[in-house]
């Protein structure tokens, strides 16, 4: 047992670094979660990138997947398209998402 004081911030990182470490996490879980880590602490994506072990282009990628239409989210999620593809249309104009989405099927 490893007993530590530690400030509420402190806890929060912790335990979104382990729920970060699940394998079953979904991209989109992760991008929310760096999200939330970065508007918490104010950190800066290379900073984070250095915290979690990650690269700052991993980040940012999966920062990406925020800007998906609802339609190619949910479509992620269900493992119907994958991450390639997601991180493919989530640059795209939200109109032109739709119509790449259908080009995926």
């Amino acid at each position: 047992v490893d007993i530590r004081a530690l400030t509420d911030d402190e806890a929060l990182d912790i335990q979104q670094i382990e729920n970060l470490q699940r394998e079953d996490l979904k991209p989109l879980e992760e991008a929310k979660a760096f999200v939330a880590m970065l508007s918490r602490t104010g950190s800066s994506m290379d900073a984070l990138a250095v915290k979690l072990g990650k690269t700052a282009k991993h980040i940012a990628a999966r920062l990406s997947l925020l800007n998906l239409v609802e339609e190619a989210r949910k479509a992620l999620d269900e493992d119907r398209i994958g991450i390639r593809h997601a991180l493919k249309i989530a640059p795209l104009p939200k109109p032109v998402q739709v119509q790449a989405l259908e080009a995926c099927f």
